[in-house]
């Protein structure tokens, strides 16, 4: 293992230790609970043109990671996805720096085929992947008793277009499912209720003294942005259809933005509407429990992007721990009293995209944070006029 300062770095090629300087490449490990795999993009200065020549970034090629610190690290497996020379140092040779995209080993094991399941989908999901030796896996049980049919289709899309869709369960508290490797190889299957409930595994805090004191857990920026009234408009209040193949007919209710996941004490960010916006059709009615359960997770599932309304950016010194799935508490100073912490933006946040980076020189973590609502007290003078749960 090679140790670089405080860092732990070490690079796999095919099994073969990379035995080059930190300092001579940099790359970044990114996850997501909006993409199954995760990936890994390498910059490496291959001055002398000799690692291209023998097909160290040919696709297809196996990579390991190992990154971190001291404390804790990353290890995970990637098999490269593509590569490009960004630029010739020498026009008389083929070196230069050298960006490789990756892509998470576990895609390497994806072939067509078909087969059946009788089975929860939770149940379905841990057979599917007990093929690959994940580190950890995750897995909130679901109901959606079904037989689950997989016709000529790859297991991930499988997972991805019939089980996810339509994932229920009674405890969820009417919140959609996710499904992601993160950046430490462990398999995620979760309810996005189960994780917002979790303890923050850090509190980040923003001030420019801890900044100049390169103190752990420091925010050393951050951004914060709203998703667009028009991608969420359709979300706010929806007539949702259904037929009974058992009598014929047919079923109207209405849902509002505030049903998914149930919120007790908290607003939305947007100001209420109480016309309806659009319409879902969930197709057969049934009075059977699984397939209840399937038509109930297509109409909580298909509200996932109300979940991205408050967003932040933030980049802090590296830390392992902050990955895909798991709740950080942010501390931002108040606009108005620097002493204390912004009522507004100061909360707890689920980390919806981390990206832990290694600069040739130093690590950083990149994180992309979520929260549908927020708490406010009554000396805002727009608290009445939002969606309240």
């Amino acid at each position: 293992m090679a140790k670089y300062e405080n860092y732990e770095i070490e690079l796999k090629v095919d099994t073969k230790v990379m035995d080059i300087e930190p300092h001579n490449f940099a790359f970044s490990l990114k996850d997501s609970i909006l993409e199954l795999y995760p990936t890994m993009d390498l910059e490496y200065n291959d001055m002398t043109g000799v690692f291209q020549e023998y097909l160290g970034f040919a696709n297809g090629v196996p990579y390991d990671v190992t990154f971190g610190t001291n404390n804790q690290n990353l290890q995970n497996h990637y098999r490269v996805e593509e590569s490009d020379l960004q630029s010739l140092q020498n026009p008389q040779f083929i070196n230069g720096v050298v960006e490789a995209n990756m892509v998470h080993d576990y895609f390497s094991y994806q072939e067509v085929r078909s087969g059946a399941y009788n089975a929860k989908i939770s149940g379905a999901i841990k057979k599917i992947i007990s093929v690959y030796n994940f580190s950890k896996t995750d897995i909130d049980e679901t109901g959606n008793q079904d037989i689950w049919y997989q016709m000529l289709m790859r297991d991930d899309i499988f997972m991805q277009t019939k089980l996810l869709p339509n994932a229920f369960a009674q405890t969820s508290k009417q919140a959609p499912y996710f499904m992601w490797i993160d950046s430490n190889n462990n398999f995620n299957f979760k309810n996005y209720f189960n994780m917002v409930n979790e303890v923050p595994i850090v509190k980040l805090k923003f001030n420019q003294e801890s900044v100049n004191k390169l103190e752990q857990n420091t925010v050393i920026q951050f951004d914060t942005y709203r998703k667009s009234d028009i991608e969420i408009d359709t979300l706010k209040n929806r007539y949702i259809f259904s037929d009974n193949v058992e009598d014929g007919t047919v079923t109207q209710e209405q849902d509002t933005i505030t049903d998914y996941p149930e919120m007790s004490g908290r607003v939305l960010p947007s100001l209420s509407d109480d016309k309806i916006k659009s319409f879902v059709i969930l197709g057969d009615e049934s009075s059977i429990k699984g397939k209840q359960d399937n038509a109930n997770g297509r109409k909580i599932n298909s509200t996932r992007e109300s979940l991205f309304i408050d967003n932040m950016i933030i980049t802090t010194y590296l830390d392992c721990r902050l990955l895909a799935g798991k709740m950080v508490e942010i501390e931002i100073p108040n606009s108005t009293n620097s002493s204390q912490p912004s009522r507004y933006f100061s909360d707890k946040y689920l980390i919806a995209t981390s990206e832990h980076k290694w600069d040739g020189q130093k690590g950083y973590s990149t994180l992309h944070l979520i929260r549908k609502s927020v708490i406010l007290t009554s000396q805002y003078l727009i608290k009445p006029k939002l969606f309240v749960g």
